[in-house]
């Protein structure tokens, strides 16, 4: 009923990639956020890696519902906060968030690209990217601070794990 199945190739992207920031990065990665949860797929498995601190949002009410079950069910309330907020119309601060992962489309993507606001946190994992995109989506970019650590491809998808405001790569 909710995406995030895992059975997607941007789900499949973001949760090889999350795993290996994760543990290639130990305790660095305190606080996520995953914008756009879906079903909460990539919040818990950011959970699950050790991350303290994980803010999953959606502003579908029944993706939260959701996702906030699948948070329980998966032992990781202490963890996860599922928040419901509509990111055509802004986002909240992620000042101080580790990683951000938006496993989104294009159109939001580029809006959230385009957004000085957008760029508080360490590192991004941007999924739901098609090649055909890709242009539109550096032209957002901002011209300093970002830094392309690593580029992910699974059958037509692309991800993207992004370094901003200088933060180190693990």
């Amino acid at each position: 009923m909710i995406f995030g199945s895992g059975f997607h190739p941007t789900t499949r992207l973001c949760l090889e990639t999350l795993e290996l920031v994760m543990l290639e990065s130990c305790s660095k990665m305190r606080t996520v956020a995953d914008l756009g949860t879906g079903t909460g797929l990539l919040a818990i498995a950011a959970a699950k890696l050790g991350a303290e601190k994980v803010t999953a949002i959606d502003n579908n009410p029944l993706a939260c519902e959701v996702a906030r079950s699948n948070v329980v069910m998966n032992g990781c309330e202490a963890q996860v906060d599922v928040q419901r907020h509509d990111l055509t119309t802004g986002f909240p601060d992620l000042d101080g968030y580790d990683l951000v992962v938006a496993n989104l489309y294009k159109g939001l993507l580029v809006d959230l690209f385009a957004d000085p606001s957008f760029w508080k946190a360490g590192m991004y994992l941007v999924s739901g990217i098609i090649p055909s995109m890709e242009g539109d989506l550096l032209e957002a970019l901002p011209s300093k601070g970002i830094r392309f650590i690593h580029r992910g491809t699974g059958e037509m998808w692309r991800l993207w794990l992004l370094s901003a405001n200088g933060y180190e790569e693990p």
